[in-house]
């Protein structure tokens, strides 16, 4: 049995979700509390792809990624490209074209928020085919993206010759490029590139507050990684996007202004998000009807998860550059933590006043004290990094 994650892909420029990548995971039945477990690809795609089931999931993916969009589409109001691999091994197969044309005919009017991702190593084989196959799958209607770019060889003259639509620098380069100056100028090579020739630019496995300033710095255009979020199953998936794409409203509980910010963005787009958040939890709770139908639970996990993020990134921050007054700034972390405990400790027996004392607590100790700290401790790295 499979299911697909959704990990998000975050526009640098607009700080919104624009899209996500869909990850396949293999449920397995197990003994005990939670009675199963996710398999990751590298565990069972190199069998199927020996014992040829790879078309077979493959087309699994696309029958599953069509029904989901429809949910994403439907329930986000927005126009989320959802990109998906390909295998070599079926991109080589002249059924490609009948199979996917099988499973997105219903989605014609809006394939190009579909993209195929296809791999350096698939194109490598015989270019000539891989061009014909690539050009018949866009006038088909679909977006094409080159993943993993820069681990094969001759990539420029894919960019020449293939009718691609976005790059994605490899994971391998992110992790290397603020240690090595070649590396860096590779990654701000291949951003210009792509500034200069009108594709969409996309950096792999961000995890660090450092790469999100480096590549905003750069003008790369999205990014994808840890940094923002985890691959997540479709109902979290569309309740973070809600709450991460959720403009300013005049009715929001916290509203967030510059005189908030850190002085940088990889702070200041968490802190935002966390708030957009708090905002959401806020609407639901203050709405009997919307607590009673709605999936409460999917936005505390996400605030849950999102929070622990957060100051386990901090932490690990402060650590690497030896902040002096970080026991103070663990404090601010660990009161937030108490009153938001507090908060749902009360969820089961919401009543307005009790509401609204219980979120005015942690207004004051997120916006109040945990910025602050942020903003300072933000400007003692500015002025002691080497």
């Amino acid at each position: 049995m499979f299911t697909l994650y959704y990990q998000p892909k975050i526009d640098l420029k607009k700080n919104k979700i624009v899209g996500a990548e869909a990850l396949i995971r293999k449920i397995e039945k197990v003994e005990g509390e939670e009675g199963r477990r996710l398999i990751f690809p590298g565990e069972f795609i190199p069998q199927a792809e020996e014992n040829g089931e790879i078309i077979k999931i493959d087309n699994w993916v696309f029958k599953r990624i069509v029904k989901d969009a429809r949910e994403i589409f439907v329930s986000t109001q927005d126009k989320i490209k959802l990109s998906f691999n390909v295998s070599g091994i079926h991109f080589k197969e002249k059924s490609l074209f009948d199979d996917l044309k099988a499973m997105f005919l219903s989605t014609k009017d809006f394939l190009s928020l579909f993209e195929i991702e296809i791999t350096e190593t698939a194109l490598i084989e015989d270019e000539k085919k891989a061009s014909t196959i690539l050009e018949e799958l866009k006038k088909i209607g679909f977006s094409l993206s080159i993943d993993d770019f820069g681990v094969g060889c001759g990539a420029l003259t894919y960019l020449k010759d293939f009718p691609i639509d976005t790059l994605k620098i490899d994971k391998s380069f992110v992790d290397e490029m603020l240690n090595n100056k070649k590396v860096a100028g590779i990654v701000e090579s291949l951003i210009c590139l792509c500034n200069k020739i009108g594709l969409t630019s996309i950096a792999e496995g961000v995890e660090e507050v450092e790469q999100v300033e480096f590549l905003k710095n750069l003008k790369c255009d999205e990014i994808q990684g840890y940094y923002f979020s985890k691959p997540m199953p479709l109902k979290k998936f569309i309740a973070f996007v809600n709450s991460f794409n959720e403009t300013e409203k005049k009715s929001a509980f916290i509203h967030w202004s510059k005189h908030y910010s850190t002085g940088s963005y990889a702070f200041d787009s968490h802190h935002m998000i966390i708030v957009n958040l708090l905002n959401k939890l806020f609407e639901i709770l203050k709405n009997t009807e919307k607590r009673k139908n709605f999936e409460i639970n999917y936005f505390i996990d996400i605030l849950d998860d999102y929070l622990k993020m957060h100051f386990d990134l901090e932490n690990r921050f402060m650590r690497k550059y030896h902040y002096p007054f970080i026991q103070k700034h663990l404090t601010a972390h660990k009161t937030f933590l108490n009153e938001y405990e507090k908060l749902k400790e009360n969820l089961t027996n919401v009543n307005e006043r009790n509401l609204f004392n219980l979120f005015n607590l942690l207004k004051e100790w997120f916006l109040e004290h945990e910025i602050k700290e942020d903003r300072n401790l933000i400007e003692y790295i500015k002025k002691h990094r080497n």
